[in-house]
């Protein structure tokens, strides 16, 4: 059983050996999500942590953020990358 981590350094390093596995497993889409009260405020950061693991494991990458506001900033943050930013809004079914 996997122990829970004693902070957010922790969890981040448990987060990123966890996607990698199921990537290497052959999963092709993975949520991550780390719950810490205001951490929203650190989402890019956060997030961008991930890249350089994910992109050793797969070519076709996508980053979603929750909202379109986050996901704009961070596609101003990281003019030069070579993946698509999202946000999870675009993913919405019309009613």
């Amino acid at each position: 059983m996997t122990k829970l981590p004693n902070d957010i350094n922790e969890a981040i390093a448990q987060a990123m050996e966890a996607t990698k596995a199921a990537l290497k497993d052959g999963y092709t889409r993975v949520q991550i999500e780390i719950v810490v009260p205001d951490i929203e405020l650190q989402a890019q950061s956060l997030a961008k942590q991930f890249i350089p693991a994910l992109l050793e494991t797969t070519s076709k990458l996508k980053v979603f953020f929750p909202d379109s506001g986050a996901a704009a900033l961070a596609r101003r943050d990281w003019q030069d990358v070579t993946f698509k930013i999202e946000e999870c809004d675009s993913l919405a079914i019309p009613t």
